[in-house]
């Protein structure tokens, strides 16, 4: 208490700092360096638990010049989705806060009809003509099924996410089975279209184990070699995800995302400090503060 909030980082040496809560109810991430901690306010920082820090005397370091900051150039992008979530509203809601104008989001699934699409986002509460920066672009078709994906210029895409299809909520493993499945083909898919190489090697009969362990291992040099497409993979039994774990080929060529033990921390935190909520909205929102890691 006294002191501003820029001695506070020389005061907890296995913790940052980042922000605020004020005993008023104002929460404010990032705040001037001068600003005075007072009775009843709350430190926000970035530590590894709540028991591993502990504010300490101020101690002497040497400061050196941050890095700069890295500027990004927005660019129009085109997304693939892969699968139906029954809150893909919030998704396309939220990509069209941040995505640069002109974006496009590719959408493939054969959960919900082509003619049905729009009514249901409509039903979901999500009006097409809405959409300020973005425009959907709709096919048809099991994305677990090469001829289907074979269909789309997957080659073309900044980025790739792969939903568990709604279709198969009610199986978990069935579901992550579906996904994976998908990531695999795309993968597959891409070293294909933007291989250099000028013969094809003749076509012989492999088991199904060594297929996949092929397309692996093809995914693994493409990335190597920079041709990388990000794709996020949801997945929901804990089993599937040790088993990716423990796999690492099948790790590297994705993003996995546990979406319910997501949900279920959410919650618990949220349950345990209603404060916390306030911290998510701005640090996931579409405006706000946010994180980033560069290079030391």
């Amino acid at each position: 208490v006294g002191r501003s909030f820029g001695d506070l980082f020389l005061c907890f040496p296995d913790a940052i700092p980042i922000g605020v809560f004020s005993s008023e109810g104002y929460l404010a991430l990032r705040p001037e360096q001068s600003l005075e901690i007072r009775e009843g306010d709350k430190i926000i920082v970035i530590a590894e638990d709540n028991d591993t820090y502990k504010p300490e005397e101020p101690i002497e370091i040497e400061a050196d010049v941050p890095p700069e900051e890295m500027k990004q150039e927005r660019k129009k992008e085109k997304i693939l989705f892969c699968g139906w979530r029954r809150d893909i509203r919030d998704v396309l809601q939220q990509l069209d806060r941040i995505v640069q104008k002109g974006s496009e989001v590719h959408m493939m699934t054969h959960c919900v009809p082509l003619e049905k699409r729009t009514a249901r986002l409509m039903e979901d509460g999500l009006d097409v003509d809405s959409l300020q920066n973005l425009a959907l672009v709709h096919f048809h078709g099991n994305t677990s099924v090469r001829r289907k994906l074979e269909i789309l210029p997957i080659e073309t895409y900044s980025s790739c996410m792969i939903f568990a299809d709604e279709a198969f909520e009610s199986d978990t493993l069935h579901a992550d089975s579906h996904s994976l499945a998908t990531l695999l083909l795309i993968r597959d898919i891409q070293s294909t279209r933007t291989s250099s190489r000028v013969s094809t090697p003749p076509r012989v009969s492999i088991s199904s184990t060594d297929m996949k362990a092929a397309v692996l291992a093809r995914s693994i040099t493409d990335l190597n070699h920079g041709v990388r497409c990000p794709i996020i993979c949801e997945v929901l039994d804990p089993h599937t995800q040790k088993t990716i774990s423990n796999n690492r080929h099948l790790s590297l060529t994705s993003d996995f995302c546990q979406t319910n033990k997501l949900i279920a921390q959410v919650l618990a935190m949220v349950a345990e400090d209603r404060t916390v909520n306030l911290l998510f909205d701005e640090l996931l929102g579409n405006a706000g503060c946010n994180m980033a890691v560069v290079p030391s």
